[in-house]
């Protein structure tokens, strides 16, 4: 390729490389070529335009909001299980409690940590590359042709939105093994299920794998994925209690803990999707939808008296 014309694809030519400064290669973790949307039309063809420039654009609200989709994903899995392997009753146990509780450090200090080793080190701060296509996130099914053979040019477009979650993931594995295992051997050293241990062990390398296949559409449809998540967790869960009255199923949510707890997720996960969406669209208004996050909950108990069987019965 020659020095005076510009790099295919994502290439870009390393100023920092003091060899092989004028070959159009992938570019070091951190940096990227500017994108095509941001360059003018006259400047297309410019080789300075395939120059790598370091990613130091302060991330957007909705960059923030999407690791923070990342961050909640592996707590809910790992608070998950433990509720799904601890006896079965309408309230919390103590141990349940703790352990849930111990889920929710480990997501805290592995969030910490992995922005205290991102660049710039030692700081909660995050700085990151401009990105618009889908395809940035998945440069290597992108690599030009030239003269007969690949041009490899994989490397971070959008950094640090890939690589971070896997370093928090990692992080999360690491305190996983130390604080529940000094859970199960001090405070629950006689009542302790290695259930929820083990099936959080598998999880995360599995979340591992669905994250570098399907990071990219996540970024762009994860708000959706929480909204219908979030609803319809929510009538399967008011749904399992069977054909109940309104006013039986309104005093189970008073009386139980459980059931209540998992109102809260899922009314919470429904409010993070719709201030995702108003922040994605900058739409201040579509913030007021927030106040419409009951609205599901309530519409199934007004109407859960309609499939009660001695309504359907007289009728």
């Amino acid at each position: 390729m020659h020095e005076d014309s510009r790099c295919p694809g994502f290439c870009g030519r390393n100023p920092s490389d003091p060899t092989n400064g004028s070959v159009c290669q992938a570019c070091p973790w951190g940096w990227r070529v500017p994108p095509l949307t941001h360059l003018h039309p006259s400047t297309l063809s410019d080789p300075r335009a395939s120059i790598c420039e370091p990613c130091l654009s302060p991330l957007p609200a909705y960059d923030w909001l999407y690791l923070l989709f990342v961050a909640i994903l592996p707590i809910l899995i790992n608070c998950f299980f433990v509720h799904y392997y601890s006896s079965k009753r309408m309230s919390l146990s103590r141990n349940e409690v703790l352990e849930l509780g111990c889920c929710i450090v480990e997501g805290v200090l592995a969030a910490v940590a992995s922005l205290l080793v991102m660049p710039p080190r030692w700081s909660l701060n995050l700085y990151g590359c401009h990105k618009t296509l889908i395809e940035e996130w998945y440069p290597a099914l992108h690599n030009p042709q030239t003269f007969g053979r690949t041009l490899p040019c994989t490397y971070e477009l959008v950094f640090p939105l890939y690589s971070l979650p896997f370093v928090y993931l990692l992080f999360c594995l690491m305190n996983l093994l130390i604080c529940r295992s000094i859970l199960y051997m001090t405070i629950r050293k006689r009542d302790r299920s290695r259930h929820a241990y083990y099936a959080a062990l598998y999880a995360i390398p599995i979340l591992a794998l669905g994250l570098a296949l399907m990071a990219g559409f996540l970024y762009y449809m994860f708000a959706f994925v929480l909204m219908l998540w979030s609803v319809a967790a929510n009538a399967v869960h008011l749904s399992l209690e069977g054909n109940k009255s309104m006013r039986s199923m309104i005093d189970a949510l008073a009386t139980s803990g459980n059931h209540l707890t998992l109102l809260i997720v899922n009314m919470a996960l429904l409010a993070f999707s719709i201030v995702t969406l108003a922040v994605e669209r900058d739409d201040g208004w579509s913030l007021l939808l927030v106040t419409m996050v009951p609205v599901p909950a309530a519409f199934f108990l007004l109407t859960s008296g309609l499939s009660h069987p001695s309504t359907i019965s007289s009728t």
